[in-house]
């Protein structure tokens, strides 16, 4: 009827102004007077005073104009007229209706949103948001008497509404007519499950990132790397990587006078199981070393390739020492450039015979544990802890030479080994004595847990 009179549609007032304006009938005046009959029943109050369905509108005509109307441009025209003026009644009184049917006394927040969803999403939300500004002036009661639901329910209600002023295709809204035309009878005809089936959707909605962004970040990813990994690791092959670690950052600074030059390349020589260099003095043109192993060849080997690396030769003194000493050479082998060369060891003589007393002196950071070992030739290792006492920096050794020569060799080799590290070696707390091949791989385990460079000292000497 609005759009008849060339008047927008009054969508003003609270529901209960519009609930109201819904109980009269409008003022038609400016309406054609031919048409006043036909939108006079189809906004009567009463729904059983308007038409039964669509057919009968389209169908209804004046008695003259049946007559006079054939089968001419004007009988469409005036079909395609009240059709149009049908469907804005309907449209807007379906609205009002389910409004009607909602309300119970209170606003119903939940079935709004889902009316808007069930609809075509793309057509009415841009027409929406253009006549927002509009509907929210008209409610700053309302939203003071109740919080953010009635007000959401408010602005639902309000949008609704926008739709049927779009099917205005005349006028200069010409876009969103087509839409309206399919979306009036899924109204009407969704009012009823709107409000049950399509409420929950918005809760679940926002119910369902959280648990989607839970799980990323849950245990399983922290529980596997610290459950087993750690304990499967520190056997022989952490050792190594260990200590290499340790010698890395050695390595890779480079060595800035000759005797550091050579120094590395004693340290880095690799010259196969059971053998091991210690330089005991290294100068610019000069070397005097130590070999621990149980052949001569490979100190051979090392002599010419010292010569051609360093261009001149080295002072080599070889320490023959049984198979079952090897596990000691090892043993300071792999540590590699993670020794610390500062403790000065003394023995008392190079050439001994059972019975003798051996004593010795270790000089050392009096902040760092100290241990002292004496490997037989048998290959047994002896911790002299009780034979050791300590005063400041400077640790004694004393005990008497026993042997049973039971390999029957003349010469049976000996060695002493100071250990000074930053923490007591639990491998020492074991049996005394024990086997190299028990003591010297688990204490490779020991320093590699204590990390750092560990303090040796070693001296050599022979039973007769």
């Amino acid at each position: 009827a609005e759009a008849l009179g060339g008047r927008p549609l009054d969508m003003g007032g609270t529901q209960m102004q519009i609930l109201e304006k819904r109980r009269r009938v409008p003022d038609l005046a400016a309406v054609d007077k031919s048409l006043r009959p036909l939108l006079a029943r189809m906004l009567a109050p009463d729904p059983k005073d308007r038409p039964a369905d669509m057919a009968e509108v389209a169908s209804w005509q004046l008695k003259g104009q049946r007559n006079a109307g054939g089968v001419g441009g004007g009988g469409l025209a005036w079909k395609a007229l009240a059709g149009a003026a049908t469907f804005t009644v309907l449209a807007v009184g379906g609205f009002l209706a389910w409004q009607l049917l909602g309300q119970g006394g209170s606003p119903a927040t939940a079935p709004d949103p889902p009316v808007l969803a069930g609809r075509s999403d793309a057509p009415p939300v841009p027409s929406l948001q253009g006549v927002a500004p509009e509907p929210q002036q008209a409610r700053p009661n309302e939203t003071a008497a109740s919080p953010q639901p009635p007000a959401g329910s408010f602005a639902s209600e309000r949008q609704q509404p926008q739709q049927p002023p779009s099917q205005r295709p005349p006028a200069p809204a010409s876009s969103p007519a087509p839409t309206p035309a399919p979306a009036a009878p899924s109204q009407s005809s969704a009012r009823a499950e709107a409000p049950p089936t399509l409420s929950p959707p918005p809760a679940a909605q926002i119910q369902v990132p959280p648990p989607a962004q839970l799980p990323p970040v849950a245990i399983p990813p922290l529980t596997v790397p610290p459950a087993v990994p750690p304990a499967a690791t520190p056997p022989a092959p952490e050792n190594k990587t260990a200590t290499n670690m340790v010698d890395q950052p050695l390595a890779e600074r480079e060595p800035r006078t000759p005797a550091e030059r050579i120094e590395r390349y004693i340290a880095t020589y690799d010259g196969g199981a059971c053998f091991f260099l210690w330089p005991t003095s290294v100068g610019d043109r000069r070397a005097a070393i130590e070999g621990f192993g149980s052949s001569a060849p490979p100190f051979v080997a090392f002599d010419g390739a010292f010569k051609r690396a360093q261009g001149f030769e080295a002072q080599i003194s070889l320490r023959s020492i049984t198979t079952a000493q090897c596990p000691m050479v090892d043993f300071l082998r792999q540590l590699g450039r993670g020794i610390d060369r500062s403790p000065v060891m003394q023995i008392g003589a190079f050439t001994m015979k059972s019975g003798d007393t051996l004593s010795g002196t270790v000089e050392s950071d009096p902040k760092q544990n100290l241990a002292v070992l004496l490997v037989g030739d048998d290959g047994l290792v002896y911790n002299l802890a009780s034979f050791t006492r300590r005063e400041g920096g400077k640790a004694s050794f004393t005990l008497k030479l026993e042997s049973t020569a039971a390999s029957g060799a003349p010469v049976r080799p000996q060695a002493v080994i100071a250990l000074v590290s930053q923490a007591p070696l639990p491998s020492l707390a074991g049996p005394n004595p024990a086997p190299a091949g028990d003591v010297f791989p688990s204490l490779r385990q020991d320093v590699s847990r204590l990390g750092g460079r560990i303090g040796v000292g070693i001296k050599y000497f022979r039973i007769e």
